[in-house]
């Protein structure tokens, strides 16, 4: 159990600053506009709205084949260190392009990360007790992991207690060193999971958005999400 949550410690140490800290060093550093941050975290969050269903299909459409979602995993956290590395430790005369690009890259990397990993949390037990200890246990490890950046600041041989370019790049250091580690142990030691085969055929892309349409509660939760999304905004 904790072989497979250890994960979420280091993808939450690595995601936690793009909403929370990123903007800011972008803007007071680099001299970004807000109005340009805010347009290329727009359009980050629609094409990850596209690239997360897609990323989920191909995942299923390997597990189902025989594949591992480990494969993607351990993929995924490698491709997640590099985009970090050119997101948190962009160039000085950095521009709103190679923000753009660099968010976009992250997003995809995260992606190929952490869809596969949900559904292999999902997949380590068909009991409900037991599906609620793994997500426990993997939620307390999101946290540790923002507890983890945020304190990075009180480190002693930084001169301020400030969040700068410097605690960042620190940051990429430190995580890819996480990531290694705790991926690997993930790899070797957390078990496989079990692959519920589908009993029917897939319903098409408009049945989905109709069954969506009708389910009311579910429609209530995407106008809280959406309200929730504008005042987080």
């Amino acid at each position: 159990m904790i072989a497979y949550a250890s994960p979420a410690f280091a993808i939450a140490f690595i995601m936690n600053p793009v909403w929370s800290i990123l903007p800011g060093i972008y803007a007071k550093y680099f001299g970004l506009e807000l109005a340009a941050i805010a347009a290329v975290i727009l359009v980050a969050r629609l094409f990850d709205g596209v690239t997360d269903p897609i990323i989920g299909y191909l995942s299923d459409g390997h597990a189902a084949a025989g594949g591992s979602r480990k494969t993607w995993v351990v993929v995924g956290g490698a491709l997640f260190v590099t985009a970090a590395w050119f997101l948190y430790v962009p160039p000085r005369d950095v521009t709103s392009y190679y923000f753009l690009v660099a968010f976009l890259g992250f997003f995809l990397a995260y992606t190929i990360m952490k869809v596969p990993y949900d559904a292999w949390g999902a997949e380590l037990a068909t009991d409900y007790n037991q599906r609620a200890k793994i997500f426990s246990f993997t939620t307390a490890c999101m946290f540790l992991g923002q507890i983890a950046f945020y304190t990075m600041p009180l480190l002693p041989f930084f001169s301020s207690r400030e969040f700068t370019p410097e605690t960042l790049r620190l940051s990429v250091y430190i995580s890819a060193g996480v990531v290694f580690v705790v991926v690997l142990w993930s790899r070797f030691f957390a078990p496989e999971g079990r692959v519920i085969a589908e009993k029917k055929k897939r319903p098409k892309v408009r049945e989905v958005f109709k069954a969506i349409a009708k389910n009311k509660p579910f429609m209530i939760f995407l106008a809280a999400y959406l309200f929730a999304g504008i005042s987080f905004g």
